[in-house]
């Protein structure tokens, strides 16, 4: 797709997870916020595909050992909207799942509120020194609550 993106068109977004953890974890489950910009719609094959459901939400299947990286991605349609707000898209992880024991293991990581889309969540911009920080290791650090993450698009209104 050639940016800037028109109403009508579908946008794809990549959500790339990483267990930055110690311990591996299976069936991580994603969580879109879908703003008033766009549209999604479950039955489109392209998102049938990547497993989302109409909670808008997508289980990676399999295991990420720690270190590893999977990706979900996520198909929506741009719709009309005046304020750049509404193209910010955020994803979040909420839940993974140890690999021995079943238990979720989100609820748990150092520097982040899985399944929470707090305030400091969505304070993160996109493209700001904290958007895309993968390293931080405490929650007051920039970059903190890397299990939630935002981007955006360029919208070319008609005329």
């Amino acid at each position: 797709m050639t940016l800037p993106a028109e109403v009508g068109d579908v946008v794809k977004y990549d959500i790339i997870v990483i267990n930055q953890g110690d311990v591996p974890v299976q069936d991580v489950t994603v969580q879109d916020y879908v703003p008033a910009g766009y549209t999604f719609n479950q039955s489109d094959p392209l998102n049938v595909a990547q497993g989302w459901n109409a909670a808008v939400q997508a289980t990676i299947p399999g295991i990420l050992l720690p270190g590893d990286r999977d990706t979900v991605s996520i198909y929506l349609t741009v719709e009309l909207s005046f304020s750049d707000a509404d193209y910010i898209n955020a994803s979040e992880i909420i839940s993974a799942l140890d690999t021995t024991t079943g238990r979720d293991v989100a609820p748990f990581d150092i520097d982040s509120d899985p399944n929470s889309n707090t305030a400091n969540e969505q304070a993160t911009a996109p493209n700001t020194v904290a958007d895309n920080n993968v390293i931080s290791t405490g929650d007051a650090q920039s970059g903190s609550q890397d299990d939630h993450d935002v981007e955006t698009i360029s919208v070319a209104y008609p005329i």
